[in-house]
């Protein structure tokens, strides 16, 4: 039964992320997260 809730949680996650990276990709939302400037996201960027 855990294992199905965590089976569950997962694929919810990764429907988020398909959905993220396929079409919010480019909103100003997803640039920024965090309320973050876009030279700190670009900072964070090279970093990684």
């Amino acid at each position: 039964m855990i294992a199905a809730v965590f089976v569950g949680l997962v694929a919810v996650e990764h429907i988020y992320i398909l959905i993220l990276e396929m079409f919010l990709w480019t909103t100003p939302r997803r640039t920024t997260p965090r309320g973050m400037t876009l030279i700190a996201l670009v900072f964070v960027l090279i970093r990684s």
